[in-house]
């Protein structure tokens, strides 16, 4: 079977539930992973997110035999923020992977493959230089949670050792000044707000 991938940049719960649900073909798997992008937006929802995760699930469950839902992974955990913003990126993400553990729970023939449990991706090398996107080795090993939480054993190819770590080099410091920033402009006072207000209330 040939895998379909329905996944655009930036896309929100809402974008996945209006624009990709309804181009879900019928499937033997149907899987999700979705919400870091409704994290790092201001308009943060958690009711929302609810309403959202549920629709989506349910209808992806209609359109394929089984279906897997993935939480999120931390994504401030090697990246060079403040604190304070990585304290609300924390309880955002809580949030969000409650939201998705108990809409899998609550629905039927659904599976939860939780990405905070899988060692490897604990490691730095299982990022790519933006910190938020696996990298090779990561994406090898989500694909072998995956196949062990379905009951399938991983292909030979899967089995990898990770790359040596290293600290941040050129390569990770030209993403930051090439990609990092607009991001920062675009998106920073999603952040820049909370903390500013903790700093007034603290002072």
């Amino acid at each position: 079977l040939e895998p379909v991938c329905l996944a655009v940049a930036g896309a929100t719960m809402r974008d996945v539930r209006d624009k990709q649900l309804p181009q879900v073909p019928r499937c033997t798997l149907g899987g999700v992973l979705i919400g870091l992008n409704d994290v790092c937006r201001g308009s943060f929802d958690s009711s929302r997110l609810a309403e959202e995760m549920t629709a989506i699930t349910e209808g992806i469950r209609w359109r394929a035999d089984h279906v897997m839902v993935a939480t999120l992974p931390d994504p401030s955990r090697f990246l060079w923020v403040p604190s304070r913003v990585r304290r609300l990126v924390a309880s955002r993400l809580a949030i969000a992977n409650d939201v998705i553990a108990a809409t899998a729970a609550a629905t039927p023939q659904v599976r939860l493959l939780d990405l905070a449990g899988v060692p490897d991706l604990q490691l730095r090398c299982a990022w790519s230089p933006d910190r938020v996107h696996p990298s090779g080795y990561g994406h090898v090993a989500i694909a072998a949670a995956a196949a062990d939480l379905l009951g399938a054993l991983p292909a030979p190819h899967l089995a990898v050792a990770p790359p040596p770590e290293r600290a941040p080099n050129a390569r990770q410091a030209w993403w930051l000044m090439r990609h990092g920033t607009g991001y920062l402009v675009r998106r920073g006072h999603t952040f820049a707000r909370p903390v500013l207000e903790g700093l007034r209330r603290a002072g």
